[in-house]
């Protein structure tokens, strides 16, 4: 029996870049690019989605309400895009608070981040494994804690490390397979996004005549410019980051820290070019409401020179984040 298929970029979002030459010979498409392939005028079955992406067979199918949940925000915002759309201006306060949840879904709900999540996941996983083991006597006392739980005969000590520096090195796999872990993540990065997202000064963008903007696998754009030079305190958001979420091919919403109200504002062609450049960085396809033979070149030479798409995490924030658990799980031992 087939799955069922799952849109991670959703489709009343994905209506928003349909060609319009194509609209009016009552062919709602839009094009698609891949890396090395050619543009391809595709509808909204098959794009953007993935079989059972949003299955929780942890939970069973009855406690699983992800789809419905994330249904209904669809709805709620449908309005909001359509105002966008529109060039309407400005949100009202509830409606920027509901399109910032939008903004941050369309973050944490793609392949992109959950692949980032149980990576960074597995790093946390091994750099533990690894404190572990150059911790004297600390392999020992956790075997014994595992034989007091488990009252069961779990192994000899030089075994047991000889299997964590194998996890450790990377020389065993480790995967993380357990997609209600996945959903968790991907709603409490949403949440606390969403909150940061909403505080912003946001600008809708108006794209000149002749250019248009873009989307992708990955629709909303964190630029941080501050990133490559953060410590193992600050492995996260700046107060320099910026977010570039585009609407549709005429208008683009763009939330920085700046002082100063909301605002609309067009910009140039070159703007675009380089808020299009951003969407190509980190995605495995893009969306466009055209057909264009430089569109397809630009995204494969972006694609052949740019950095990975997920970091490693740095060695300096991994040893501290296992440290702050060590003191969180002390307190919470003497409490």
């Amino acid at each position: 029996m087939g799955g069922q298929s799952h849109h991670y970029v959703p489709k009343v979002y994905l209506t928003g870049f349909f060609d319009p030459k194509q609209v009016a010979r009552k062919q709602n498409v839009l094009w698609r690019y891949r890396p090395g392939g050619r543009p391809e005028a595709k509808g909204l079955t098959k794009v953007a989605e993935q079989t059972d992406f949003y299955d929780l067979p942890e939970l069973g199918d009855e406690d699983n309400d992800i789809e419905e949940m994330l249904s209904q925000i669809e709805r709620t915002v449908s309005w909001h895009l359509k105002k966008l759309r529109d060039g309407k201006w400005p949100l009202t306060h509830r409606e920027k608070a509901e399109v910032a949840g939008y903004i941050a879904l369309q973050y944490t709900r793609t392949p992109w981040f959950r692949e980032l999540a149980n990576k960074s996941a597995i790093s946390l996983q091994r750099a533990g494994l690894k404190d572990m083991l150059e911790r004297p006597g600390e392999v020992e006392d956790f075997l014994e804690q595992m034989k007091r739980e488990t009252d069961e005969t779990v192994g000899d000590v030089d075994s047991l490390k000889k299997f964590m520096e194998r996890v450790a090195d990377g020389s065993i796999p480790a995967e993380q397979k357990n997609k209600a872990w996945n959903a968790k993540v991907m709603l409490q990065h949403s949440n606390d996004l969403s909150e940061r997202f909403f505080r912003m000064r946001w600008s809708l963008v108006e794209a000149p005549e002749g250019s248009a903007f873009i989307t992708s696998d990955v629709p909303t754009s964190i630029v941080d410019p501050a990133v490559e030079t953060l410590g193992p305190e600050g492995y996260k958001i700046s107060a320099e980051m910026e977010v570039y979420f585009p609407v549709s091919p005429h208008f683009a919403v763009v939330g920085d820290h700046r002082s100063g109200p909301d605002r609309r504002l067009a910009i140039t062609a070159e703007s675009v070019q380089n808020f299009n450049a951003d969407q190509m960085k980190r995605c495995q396809e893009i969306y466009a409401s055209l057909h264009s033979k430089e569109l397809q070149a630009e995204f494969d030479r972006i694609v052949k020179e740019r950095p990975p798409s997920i970091r490693e995490l740095p060695q300096q924030y991994l040893r501290a984040t296992i440290e702050r658990a060590r003191v969180r799980a002390a307190v919470n031992r003497e409490s």
